[in-house]
């Protein structure tokens, strides 16, 4: 039901968007190889 949701359709679609923008221009981060997902958060926490 449209009152259940968390985000409404407009925003999760802007984000979406966003989110594929950022993508194409190379802003992302990529977990090193053999880095576990402990190690790429604390990273990503570090870098900050």
């Amino acid at each position: 039901m449209d009152e259940d949701t968390l985000i409404d359709r407009a925003t999760l679609d802007a984000k979406i968007r966003q989110g594929i923008a950022d993508y194409e221009a190379g802003k992302v981060h990529r977990m090193n190889e053999g880095e576990n997902n402990e190690e790429f958060l604390a990273r990503l926490i570090e870098s900050e």
